[in-house]
């Protein structure tokens, strides 16, 4: 038998109790105990859709205790990467070189976009729909920009810590200058208007401020703000499989030792059924 994907997220609710109604037939026990739904990226729009099928059901196969999303996936691009900006900007203080009224300007940009929203349960109300100022530099800009960004990031990635000032990224005269005068447009333009460039664009207008005014940043063809600089000294590792693979980890979670974990693997059925949704396709 050929399994489709589903055709919506409310078909994909209620396959997942499926799957748990079935579940519990064969541990019985999971039925009372507590289950919590936790997850990440595109978590953000199943673990909704999820909960929303449990509280439509007479008659639930679990008990759902509680439900936490991280970096959740909630919507579009301004809803889903912009909006968090200035969140990043406060966990991240490094990306403004911990400038306060750098700061302050995101905040009340952030605030004039509309996007100083909090989302909490049960919610009150509809959160207003978010009708962004869209920035004045076209998609050839935006391209251009990117290929900045990787060219930087590739020369970045070829030097450690102490070498800054063989890199001539240090924070000499001319860079001061620069970012003075950004500066000074800001303060210099009327206090309660939206930047006329960037607009609400206030991820491209962050990774620029970052890019001219508070590098080094370490990297190799993307701009990667979960890999900030000196967020943890010494830095951590970001393949997961460096820590899973320590012994006290494999202790404490009662892993094997004859085998070590991967970032990731490649299915044997990926390519099988690749080639049967392309058949299907041609049809």
């Amino acid at each position: 038998m050929l399994y489709m994907p589903v055709e919506d997220e409310d078909q994909m609710g209620r396959d997942f109790f499926g799957f748990l109604e079935n579940l519990v037939k064969v541990f019985p026990s999971l039925k009372t105990r507590p289950l919590y739904l936790t997850g990440e990226s595109y978590a953000g729009t199943y673990i909704p859709y999820i909960t929303k099928t449990y509280f439509g059901l007479e008659n639930p196969p679990v008990k759902l205790s509680k439900i936490a999303i991280g970096n959740g996936a909630i919507g579009n691009f301004w809803e889903y990467e912009v909006l968090s900006t200035l969140t990043v900007i406060e966990t991240y203080p490094q990306l403004i070189g911990y400038d306060p009224d750098v700061y302050k300007y995101f905040r009340e940009q952030s605030h004039l976009c509309g996007y100083d929203l909090n989302l909490t349960y049960p919610q009150r109300g509809h959160f207003p729909t978010l009708n962004p100022q869209l920035p004045t530099f076209t998609n050839s800009d935006r391209a251009f920009k990117k290929s900045i960004v990787k060219e930087a990031l590739k020369v970045d990635a070829q030097f450690s810590r102490s070498d800054l000032k063989a890199r001539g990224l240090e924070l000499g005269s001319e860079r001061l200058e620069k970012r003075d005068q950004w500066k000074r447009e800001l303060t210099g333009r009327p206090n309660g208007t939206i930047d006329p460039y960037y607009g609400c664009d206030l991820y491209d207008e962050m990774i620029d401020y970052a890019l001219n005014f508070s590098l080094p940043w370490k990297g190799n063809t993307e701009f990667d703000y979960y890999n900030i600089l000196d967020a943890l000294d010494p830095e951590a590792p970001m393949d997961g499989s460096v820590f899973l693979n320590n012994n006290q980890t494999r202790a404490a979670i009662h892993a094997p030792t004859s085998k070590d974990w991967a970032e990731s693997i490649n299915y044997a059925f990926s390519k099988q059924l690749f080639i049967i949704l392309q058949t299907l396709t041609d049809r």
